[in-house]
């Protein structure tokens, strides 16, 4: 059952403000398998005419940018640039880590022994589970690109952050320092490669544009493809070489539902981050030639938190490790100290989301003890240490961010969230049950059990430790509804070292490269490898096949 919170299902709740993510959606989930026949469908269009280029990219993305900006600056005559998308720069806005600050570690970016300890440490933390030739070409060439870049003035300064974990100092990314004070990275790159583009006539670019279909020659390499321009007509462009830079499957619930069932199910919930877009359209196309598709994708999630905004406000409140967690069954089933580590047990648990419950006890003690933390908290953009907040799981919690919120505000303050169905002030537990959607005396057995542990001063059931344990006290009882973040997957298309798809068989399919958050290899499906790493084999894969493809297109 959807519990429906005045005019609107929690299914239906447009999640405003959380610092995860940029415009967050719950969108409504949908059949895998539609999703699935409409991609095996022959279709066939109506031409209207012909766009001839020397390069054509596919996807105006992060990759699809720096591709663009380094093929017109090797002297690539005639670039057709096309996006799906009303903007362009994609998931790459919310970027702000590169990989290559993490040679800070070792103090020196630019020599071959630290760029060798930095690939190792990579495979490391992959477990050697990656493709070592890819991996090791694109970490050899951030700093190239990183040099291509603070000679545009976008890299000035390399500064070591800490992330407020460490556990998480020897090997969590590091951010950069910018002339535009507060502004990601990743927007501040796309930005300059947008206006790059905008000088040069030797570049057409396309919005709301996208390719349906990989075209092929004879021999079965890639000669072009068909696109939907904005007008609505189809087109078919050819060039001497495609760039494919469609990116991931985070955008619907139909693409993860597809492409990730070990994370996401037709009916789950998330808290969407990446653009909508990505909903594995370059997957698809290159299956359709026959390349290996679907290995060893990874998803890049966070949470899960508080639906109305993790990070702010009383969204803070729950990465407090002194609450009370509780499933969808309302049934208690973590130490809520580990709430930050609780990704793998929320994939498990019904619904894929958890309850924070408070009463006015614990809510009370832990406004009050708010001021004993300050740290920024909340999620980190893409590319940061895996979006956790700082000071959660300590004995007082992170404190309740944007100022302190007093329990009597609670109604007012947060009126839309209770309207939209993310947060319940329940008068007893039979209203609270009801909101959770759980046996009512499931949630008196688990609250009665947890509150007996207060008085003891042990937790017999979960073990968490006596300093954490707070009794809820009675109604009202503040129930926030939580859920996971994602920000981005990566993987779908297995390539080779040279970015080019491949089949099962390992044969490259010619006339194409591929790049971005689509390829496989780079990550793997159970070890996302260092800081940053999305970001980073974003940039670096559509610098090196720009330059392969002019290399190509000057040579024939």
């Amino acid at each position: 059952m959807t519990v429906k919170s005045g005019n609107l299902g929690r299914r239906e709740f447009v999640l405003a403000g959380s610092a995860a993510i940029a415009t967050p959606l719950l969108l409504n989930a949908a059949s895998a398998a539609a999703a699935e026949k409409m991609a095996e469908k022959n279709e066939t269009y109506n031409i209207k005419k012909k766009l001839e280029y020397d390069l054509v990219i596919i996807g105006g993305g992060l990759a699809g940018l720096v591709a663009v900006a380094r093929a017109a600056e090797l002297g690539i005559k005639k670039i057709g640039l096309f996006e799906k998308g009303k903007f362009l720069g994609g998931n790459g806005l919310m970027c702000n880590t590169f990989v290559s600050s993490d040679f800070a570690d070792y103090g020196n970016y630019n020599t071959d022994t630290n760029q060798i300890a930095l690939y190792r440490r990579a495979m490391n933390t992959l477990k050697q589970t990656a493709n070592p030739e890819l991996v090791q070409r694109y970490l050899f060439a951030t700093k190239r690109v990183t040099k291509w870049l603070e000679d545009r003035k976008l890299n000035e300064k390399w500064k070591p952050t800490p992330s407020g974990h460490p556990e998480f100092e020897s090997n969590c990314s590091k951010n950069v320092e910018s002339s535009v004070q507060g502004s990601r990275l990743g927007a501040i790159i796309c930005d300059a490669m947008i206006k790059e583009i905008k000088t040069r006539s030797n570049i057409e670019s396309h919005l709301n544009s996208p390719a349906v279909k990989l075209l092929t020659d004879s021999k079965g390499d890639v000669r072009g493809a068909v696109v939907k321009l904005e007008s609505g007509d189809y087109v078919e462009v050819s060039g001497k070489k495609l760039i494919l830079a469609c990116g991931g499957v985070g955008g619907t619930n139909e693409a993860l539902a597809k492409w990730l069932p070990k994370y996401h199910a037709p009916g789950d919930y998330m808290n969407y981050g990446g653009v909508k877009t990505c909903s594995g359209d370059g997957i698809d196309m290159a299956a359709a030639l026959g390349a290996e598709v679907g290995k060893e994708m990874n998803i890049h999630l966070l949470g899960p938190g508080y639906a109305g905004g993790r990070g702010a406000g009383i969204g803070s409140v729950a990465d407090d490790a002194r609450v009370m967690v509780l499933s969808k069954k309302g049934e208690r089933v973590i130490d809520e100290t580990f709430m930050r580590d609780a990704q793998p047990l929320c994939n498990r648990v019904p619904g894929k989301v958890f309850y924070i419950f408070l009463g006015a006890n614990s809510l009370k003690t832990i406004l009050a003890s708010s001021g004993r933390s300050s740290g920024p908290g909340g999620p980190q953009g893409r590319g940061g240490a895996q979006g956790m907040p700082q000071g959660q799981g300590a004995p007082g919690g992170p404190g309740v961010q944007g100022g302190v919120v007093a329990v009597e505000d609670i109604p007012t303050k947060y009126a839309d969230d209770i309207k939209k169905g993310a947060l319940c002030i329940a008068k007893d537990l039979d209203e609270a049950a009801k909101f959770i959607d759980c046996d009512a005396k499931m949630l008196k057995a688990s609250l009665d059990r947890y509150e007996e542990s207060c008085k003891k001063g042990y937790d017999s059931h979960l073990l968490k430790a006596k300093e954490n344990l707070l009794s809820v006290g009675g109604p009202p009882y503040y129930i926030l509804w939580s859920v996971r973040s994602m920000d981005s997957t990566q993987g779908g298309i297995t390539t080779n070292k040279d970015f080019e798809a491949v089949t099962p068989e390992g044969k490259a399919i010619g006339g194409m490269y591929v790049v971005g958050d689509h390829v496989t290899g780079f990550v793997t499906s159970d070890y996302y490898g260092p800081g940053g790493a999305g970001f980073t084999f974003a940039m670096v894969s559509g610098f090196l096949t720009a330059e392969a493809s002019a290399e190509y297109i000057k040579r024939i």
